[in-house]
């Protein structure tokens, strides 16, 4: 059984430093490391990155750009139309 367990750390190491290497280097970055091998302090700071970049995609979305974009346009109207139809079939359901 430990030879099994050896052989699947070892074909798990190198895609996790085949990760690292193609960050510069940036191994030990808490975002780099899987969430349960992240101290508290490591997962704070990986919430705090997420967030940040969840507001800087926020801040710079040209909500123009996307909503005259046709397939934007089509599921729009298409939950609209949706939308009525649910409308028009909720009076009769509560005869």
């Amino acid at each position: 059984m430990d030879d099994y367990a050896s052989e699947d750390r070892g074909t798990a190491r190198p895609h996790t430093d085949g990760g690292s290497k193609k960050k510069g280097g940036g191994g030990n970055k808490p975002s780099s490391k899987p969430a349960w091998a992240l101290t508290e302090e490591g997962l704070e700071d990986r919430e705090f990155e997420e967030a940040d970049d969840l507001v800087n995609f926020a801040s710079n979305l040209d909500f123009d750009k996307y909503i005259e974009d046709y397939e934007v346009r089509n599921a729009i109207a298409a939950v609209k139309d949706r939308i009525a139809e649910l409308a028009k079939a909720r009076p009769r359901a509560e005869e």
